[in-house]
C-alpha cells in the first residue's frame, strides 16, 4: 500500500470504524481494496467523506474496467446446438463412450437448471482424462489441466483452419496458470460423469459484455464460476460460429491465466486467436468493449 493509500486507509478508520458506520471486518476489507489496488480515487475519497457505503465500494471495484459492449455472438450465431450434435463432433477427437449416458445427463441438468436465464446453454466436453490420454508422453509431467489444455488446443488447430495460436503451444504450467478452485471444479465435474464426456451450463460473455474478468466477478452469483479455457476451447470446437467474424464478442475465461494475463479468445486479422487478447492495468489502457467473461452456471 502506497503512502497515499495508507494516510486515506487511516482517515477512513479514524472517521467511519471509530464512528460506527463500519465493521472492524469491512474496515479490514476495505484496507485489503487499497493494498490490491482496485479503488479509484474517487472511491476512495467518498470512503474517506463517509458518502460512499461498504457495499457500493465492493460495487466499484475496477470499475475504470467495464466499458459499453460493441459487438454481440455475431450474425453467423445460431444458437447452441442439441447435445446429440456436440457429440457427434466430439466422438471423432474422443475415445469410446458411451452416448446415451451423455444425453441422459444433459436431461437431468436441463431439468434441474430451469428457469435459466436467457443465454446460458447445456454444452459438453471431454473429461480431462480423456484429453490428456491423446498426447505424447513427453508431457506427463504436467499437470493434468495442462495436459488436457494443450490437448484440446491441438484438436482445435486441426479442426478449424482459421486459428492463430499466439504462445505456439507454450500451454506448460510456468506459462498457464489454471485458478485452483477452477481446477477442483473441472475434477468435480469429471469425477460425477459415468463415462468420458461431462455436460455443463455455460454462459459465453453476454452477461459480461464489456467487463474485464475481475470486474466481472465481483457480480458472480453464488453458482457462477469463471469458465477455463479448456471448456471455451470445447465450445469453440462444436460451436465454430461462435468466433469466426468482426462482428463476434470476443470470450475471456478467468479460470487461467497465460503468463499473468487472463486468457482470452479473440478474433483479430482473419482469425481465432488466443491465449490473450489484451494486457491488464490502468497503465496498459485496454479496450474491454469488445469482450465479455464467459462463465459456469453450477446445478
Amino acid at each position: 500500500m502506497g503512502n497515499d493509500a495508507l494516510k486515506t486507509f487511516i482517515e477512513i478508520g479514524e472517521r467511519r470504524l471509530r464512528g460506527g458506520s463500519l465493521t472492524p471486518e469491512q474496515y479490514l476489507c476495505i484496507g485489503r481494496m487499497l493494498e490490491e489496488g482496485s479503488l479509484d480515487a474517487e472511491a476512495m475519497e467518498g470512503l474517506r467523506a463517509g458518502t460512499l457505503e461498504y457495499q457500493q465500494a465492493l460495487d466499484s471495484r475496477y470499475r475504470w474496467e467495464q466499458e459499453a459492449a460493441t459487438l454481440s455472438y455475431g450474425r453467423a450465431w445460431s444458437g447452441v446446438l442439441p447435445i446429440s450434435d456436440q457429440i457427434q463432433v466430439l466422438q471423432t477427437h474422443v475415445s469410446t463412450f458411451d452416448a446415451s449416458s451423455v444425453i441422459k445427463r444433459a436431461q437431468e441438468v436441463g431439468s434441474r437448471a430451469w428457469p435459466r436465464p436467457h443465454g446460458i446453454g447445456i454444452h459438453v466436453r471431454p473429461t480431462l482424462k480423456a484429453l490428456a490420454s491423446a498426447l505424447d508422453v513427453s508431457k506427463r509431467d504436467w499437470p493434468l489441466e495442462n495436459q488436457a489444455l494443450l490437448s484440446i488446443i491441438r484438436i482445435l488447430k486441426r479442426t478449424r483452419n482459421d486459428v492463430t495460436d499466439e504462445a505456439n503451444e507454450r500451454y506448460c504450467p510456468d506459462y498457464c496458470r489454471f485458478d485452483p478452485s477452477c481446477v477442483q471444479h473441472l475434477l468435480e465435474m469429471d469425477g460425477r460423469c459415468s463415462g468420458n464426456l461431462v455436460v455443463f451450463l455455460a454462459q459465453l460473455g453476454m452477461y459480461y459484455r464489456g467487463f474485464s474478468p475481475r470486474r466481472a466477478r465481483i457480480f458472480y452469483t453464488s453458482t457462477e464460476r469463471g469458465l477455463d479455457p479448456i471448456s471455451a476451447a470445447c465450445i469453440l470446437l462444436t460451436h465454430p460460429t461462435r468466433l469466426c467474424a468482426d462482428d463476434c464478442l470476443w470470450m475471456d475465461c478467468s479460470g487461467a491465466t497465460h503468463k499473468g494475463v487472463p486468457w482470452s479468445f479473440s478474433w483479430r486479422d482473419g482469425t481465432l486467436r488466443f491465449p490473450t487478447s489484451t494486457d491488464f492495468g490502468r497503465d496498459k489502457n485496454p479496450d474491454f468493449s469488445r469482450s465479455g467473461t464467459a462463465t459456469y452456471h453450477v446445478v
